[in-house]
């Protein structure tokens, strides 16, 4: 079984991720607040947004996947 690609998301990598981007990590949390607020987006809206997160996702993983699997096929020389 391999490992996993990303490791699993706790509250410690949250908090270096906090103390290593405190501006970057302030501004999302607020755009969160405010795109996620009761009566900003519909459900519907809301559920949308989910879904092409998950798509953007799984591009940036396939993205990796390929990589991977081009690394592998070239050999442990590149060759």
């Amino acid at each position: 079984m391999t490992a996993d690609l990303y490791p699993p998301a706790t509250r410690e990598i949250a908090h270096m991720r906090r103390g290593l981007a405190p501006q970057t990590q302030a501004t999302f949390d607020a755009f969160s607040r405010q795109v996620f607020a009761d009566g900003v987006l519909s459900a519907k809206m809301k559920q949308g947004v989910a879904a092409e997160m998950r798509a953007g996702a799984a591009y940036a993983h396939s993205t990796l996947a390929i990589a991977t699997f081009e690394e592998e096929q070239s050999g442990p020389s590149g060759t």
